[in-house]
């Protein structure tokens, strides 16, 4: 809830910061780039406008120049100087994503899987990426099917055993549930976290943090147990609703 809440207002803000710019007469954001400093969030807005997706603009309120559309940024000239590259360069320099547009996300996946094989230089804005994509539900047959074409699955080439920022120990598949215990480093301890997670949608449908791996697998297994029942349960019921329905065609027939 307190990620959706700073995500709405961060929307806000890049809002009335575009609105003040005095710039555009129909923008539309295409993403928000933050950055924490001490006693202040550090913005980058992508906007376009009049829905103009050949042309992009950055509004960087910390820049004398608050409006430009000009893109500067090293990528060691593995391509050309773009929007999707910047995304991934300021990922990769201490920003987060706080907002990114539909059409946005399939650009930045497209570029990607065009450039995938010299991602080195950005190889960690290409996962905090992934990351968020991952958070807010966003999965390969989604982008498919805005996208009309058939996507590589980034999820598997680039966050193999990762899940949230957490290092998967333990994954098990239960029906249309994925059951998660991961990991990771925190405040130099190790902070356990067990996930469900629903396997069409990507949709965290549970979160539960522990600080004690035996808390953790205690957890892990209560809802290994759980969803195998409903499962099960649920798996018996449609056994006996489809061979009933077979036996009302059989009478219905004469069979």
């Amino acid at each position: 809830m307190e990620q959706i809440l700073n995500r709405i207002n961060h929307k806000i803000n890049a809002v009335s910061i575009v609105d003040e710019t005095n710039y555009f007469s129909q923008p539309t954001i295409q993403m928000v780039l933050i950055k924490k400093l001490k006693n202040r969030e550090k913005f980058i807005i992508g906007v376009i406008e009049d829905n103009d997706f050949n042309r992009h603009y950055l509004v960087r309120p910390h820049k004398k120049k608050v409006v430009t559309s000009s893109i500067h940024y090293k990528n060691d000239g593995i391509a050309d100087e773009c929007i999707e590259g910047y995304v991934l360069f300021c990922l990769s320099n201490g920003y987060q994503l706080s907002f990114i547009s539909v059409p946005m996300i399939i650009s930045v996946w497209e570029y990607i899987e065009i450039y995938s094989y010299k991602m080195d230089y950005t190889i960690e804005g290409v996962k905090e990426f992934l990351l968020y994509c991952q958070q807010i539900g966003v999965t390969k047959e989604l982008l498919d099917y805005y996208g009309d074409t058939e996507r590589e699955d980034l999820y598997a080439i680039f966050l193999n055993g990762i899940f949230n920022e957490d290092t998967i120990l333990l994954k098990q598949c239960i029906g249309d549930s994925v059951l998660i215990l991961g990991y990771q480093e925190y405040f130099n301890t190790l902070l356990y976290t067990v996930f469900v997670i629903d396997d069409d949608s990507s949709q965290i449908n549970y979160k539960e943090h522990h600080r004690l791996i035996d808390s953790a697998l205690t957890d892990f297994m209560r809802l290994f147990y759980d969803l195998s029942i409903l499962y099960y349960r649920q798996t018996e019921k449609n056994i006996k609703e489809t061979v009933s329905h077979f036996i009302d065609f059989v009478e219905e027939n004469g069979l």
